[in-house]
């Protein structure tokens, strides 16, 4: 199920703000890059060596948590091994929306470089992969997210994070 014509104020990327975060909300602007479709966990079975049952967890934001212990049995010490054959995969991509240049309307102005646009990362799972393509102008129904900035070998700069959209719809 997909939301369309949300009644949210359609709001442009540069005014995202922390207030955001966890909000429905409808972003309007141009796709500037577009990411290759990947696959996305959304579901694993996982078996516990000490007392064999076997349990699903979902991982609705793709990232996988291996459980330090046994999820199916209380008390159960026993380690749980991921059945990889049993994954469950959704295709995911990754759009960079970007604010629609403003016009210079003060023709007096001494400023010799433009400031860039704002833009933001949009993810966009299932069936709203290859919806956009650099150049196209399209409005992102989506929950606004934070996520940790990567640094050079993997790792996270310390409390330093960007604002994601999640898409409903594209």
């Amino acid at each position: 199920m997909r939301l369309w014509n949300v009644a949210t104020a359609v709001t442009s990327v540069g005014a995202l703000r922390a207030a955001s975060i966890g909000r429905l909300v409808s972003v309007t602007g141009s796709v500037v890059r577009v990411g290759g479709a990947r696959p996305r966990v959304a579901a694993l079975d996982y078996d516990c060596a000490g007392c064999g049952q076997s349990t699903t967890l979902r991982f609705p934001d793709g990232r996988v948590m291996v459980p330090k212990g046994c999820v199916a049995t209380p008390g159960c010490k026993g380690r749980p091994t991921p059945r990889l054959e049993s994954a469950a995969l959704i295709d995911w991509q990754r759009l960079r929306l970007q604010d629609a240049p403003a016009a210079a309307s003060d023709a007096g102005s001494t400023a010799s470089t433009p400031a860039a646009p704002p833009y933001v990362d949009v993810d966009a799972c299932a069936d709203l992969v290859d919806a956009a393509a650099p150049g196209d102008a399209v409005t992102v129904v989506g929950v606004v997210r934070v996520a940790p900035v990567g640094e050079a070998g993997g790792k996270a700069a310390a409390g330093v994070h960007v604002l994601t959209v999640e898409a409903v719809s594209v």
